[in-house]
């Protein structure tokens, strides 16, 4: 059970009730189908304008092809991209201002945690978009079982909600998403 995006104009967004961006983790399970070159391709984050956005936390691809983690400040690139047309976990996590605050995750099943981690920064968020980004970016992508938390979540807290399809944790749970394909999902 998922739901697919690949298209422009194609997304998931919700515009009110968002998590701070200083303390929120976005996590879930995507199947990146295609990865165009010279195109960003962000499919998951926070941004402080639903277009052309001024500000942002996101995770996706670079024009170059690069899974990275993406901010106002700049960029850092996995050491690996996920493998395409194959399921893996991911998230983002910021924990406010200080260096090491904002971080990155992906997995897929029989592998271990990929890690990238930034600087965090703070802004107020107007847009949560997944799929897609203000500006239009949109990934060729199936996701599934999206979780957002008003918290920062440790590499061993994400583990257990990789595992587990109803959330593990339910302190500090925002929002779940399963995502079941449909029309009004």
């Amino acid at each position: 059970m998922a739901t697919g995006v690949n298209g422009s104009g194609d997304y998931l967004r919700r515009t009110t009730a968002l998590p701070s961006a200083t303390a929120f983790t976005i996590c879930g399970w995507a199947n990146v189908r295609q990865v165009r070159a010279g195109q960003y391709q962000y499919f998951a984050g926070l941004e402080n304008a639903s277009a052309s956005a001024s500000a942002w936390i996101l995770m996706g691809y670079d024009n170059g092809g690069n899974f990275e983690l993406a901010d106002t400040g700049g960029d850092s690139n996995f050491a690996s991209n996920p493998t395409l047309n194959s399921w893996f976990f991911f998230a983002v996590a910021n924990s406010g201002t200080g260096a090491g605050n904002l971080n990155g995750y992906f997995r897929h099943p029989a592998g271990s945690f990929v890690t990238v981690s930034r600087t965090g920064v703070t802004f107020t968020p107007a847009l949560l978009p997944l799929g897609n980004d203000s500006y239009d970016e949109y990934c060729d992508i199936i996701l599934s079982n999206i979780k957002v938390y008003d918290a920062a979540l440790t590499q061993a807290q994400l583990e257990n909600e990789m595992w587990s399809y109803v959330p593990h944790r339910f302190t500090n749970l925002h929002a779940w998403w399963p995502l079941f394909g449909g029309a009004t999902e």
